[in-house]
């Protein structure tokens, strides 16, 4: 599933609001959906065109660090301008920079201003905490 219209962009979606059904998510469609996307990537990359961006939540992440799916995530992931990442856990944080350094052998910067934002940044190549409105914490990690 994609949104952005005509001239914007595409930007593939992966909420759960699109794979509940009746208060039951549907891993295996999300799975399909992933697939599918990754291959379109995968021909959007040989044309050396990119996707807007990546929107995803927290269930559907879930599914796409599973090992079957990881690195049709990495290939989406990294073939998007902006990834956006929400409802995620710190664990989950900490995860996608892993995965991106593993599989694309990428040097990583990760931002953040909270203590759900520690472990991002202690995985990534360069981390930075800010000090913000949630406290020092983040800001101590560095």
């Amino acid at each position: 599933p994609t949104t952005g219209g005509e001239g914007q962009g595409e930007r593939p979606k992966f909420t759960c609001n699109e794979y509940e059904v009746d208060g039951v998510f549907d891993e295996k469609t999300l799975a399909e959906d992933f697939q599918q996307m990754a291959g379109k990537a995968a021909h959007m990359s040989e044309k050396g065109e990119m996707f807007e961006a990546l929107i995803i939540d927290g269930k559907c992440l879930q599914s796409a660090l599973s090992p079957e799916l990881e690195k049709d995530f990495a290939n989406i992931s990294s073939l998007c301008k902006t990834v956006v990442c929400c409802r995620v856990s710190p664990k989950q944080k900490g995860a996608v920079v892993q995965l991106i350094r593993r599989e694309k052998k990428a040097i990583t910067l990760a931002i953040g201003d909270g203590a759900n934002d520690c472990n991002m940044i202690q995985c990534a190549d360069v981390g930075v905490g800010i000090r913000g409105l949630e406290g020092l914490q983040a800001f101590n990690v560095c």
